[in-house]
């Protein structure tokens, strides 16, 4: 049942603005997340897209067996071989026709229709998908590995699916960037720690200080928040709280140090965000609150949130690694 028919009979879910009221809303949203959004229980449950991936490469040339492993697997699901009309798509794709066609998404990104055009963004790396949000929760049907082992799949075909869905979480798991603040600046590594212990499934991949002015800190934490949702009157409060504890420290330097965190997850684990219905890492969420937890008490005046920043989506990953180029060019 589609997602449009399924809210028919049982309604919306939530008062999130971004709806206003309405069932769904169309978004653009980054291919990478959605593909790391289709976890069920901390288990991968879109190996259909994989094998969707594996035979787009077929049909490039880039190996001989992906149609045989899509064939075998819509047979077992719909028991139609729909290869004839898949390579249409394909083709479709190549002169740049059907792009814009919506995928179909609840409310945990979950995607109900469109598994094959985003298998075709993810070949094509594009960064976006229109989708089609729905106000609903309505987890997908099951296809994570064990529906494959349980219809008979052999060994030496699991073998290859499971490479390439290793292959596809290699380009689809992108740095998030942790950012800690000036006031929290005795504790940079012991929150650099935290973060390790309290979450499995990351890995810190790199971590450097930046230095700044008074002026270049206010233009890039300025800078930084635009990237995300918050109002100007809380950034405002956020900067005039940072500033006040570093007074109260009797912090008067020249320059204001900062630490950066580069952070691969494996899970990232997305909800929808209310206001904007951009995905929104629940795990960087509680990597934030373990930090608070354990720091906020030690830090001169403290005021949420002038220990940190941490990205949320892919978005917000590019646009954060773009600005901390910038500023150490």
């Amino acid at each position: 049942m589609y997602l449009r028919e399924y809210i028919k009979e049982n309604g919306t879910l939530t008062e999130y603005p971004i709806f206003d009221g309405k069932e769904s809303v169309l978004l653009e949203l980054p291919v990478t997340d959605l593909f790391l959004a289709q976890y069920v229980q901390n288990k991968f449950n879109a190996i259909d897209i994989v094998i969707k991936y594996m035979a787009i490469e077929n049909y490039y040339g880039q190996n001989d067996y992906g149609f045989d492993l899509y064939k075998k697997m819509q047979l077992k699901r719909v028991n139609e071989d729909w290869s004839e009309r898949y390579i249409k798509l394909i083709k479709s794709y190549e002169y740049n026709k059907n792009v814009k066609s919506n995928i179909e998404l609840d409310l945990n990104y979950s995607i109900h229709d469109g598994a094959h055009r985003m298998a075709l963004s993810l070949y094509h790396i594009k960064e976006n998908i229109l989708s089609e949000v729905f106000n609903i929760e309505r987890t997908r049907r099951e296809y994570g590995i064990n529906w494959f082992k349980e219809n008979n799949f052999n060994n030496f075909q699991l073998q290859l699916i499971d490479d390439k869905l290793n292959e596809l979480f290699f380009k689809c798991r992108k740095e998030y960037y942790c950012i800690l603040w000036t006031p929290a600046r005795r504790y940079f590594k012991n929150i650099r720690d935290c973060i390790k212990r309290n979450e499995e499934g990351i890995k810190i991949t790199e971590e450097f200080p930046m230095k700044f002015n008074k002026e270049e800190l206010k233009d890039f934490i300025y800078s930084i928040y635009e990237t995300d949702d918050i109002r100007k009157e809380k950034l405002d409060l956020k900067y005039g709280h940072i500033m006040k504890s570093l007074e109260i420290d009797n912090y008067y330097q020249s320059f204001y140090t900062i630490y950066v965190l580069k952070i691969k997850i494996n899970n990232p684990d997305f909800r929808l965000k209310p206001l904007t219905g951009l995905p929104q890492s629940k795990t960087t969420m509680r990597l934030k609150k373990a930090i608070r937890d354990e720091f906020q008490q030690k830090i001169t005046a403290y005021y949420y949130d002038i220990i940190m920043h941490m990205t949320d989506n892919q978005i917000q990953n590019d646009a954060v690694e773009k600005l901390i180029k910038k500023s150490i060019s």
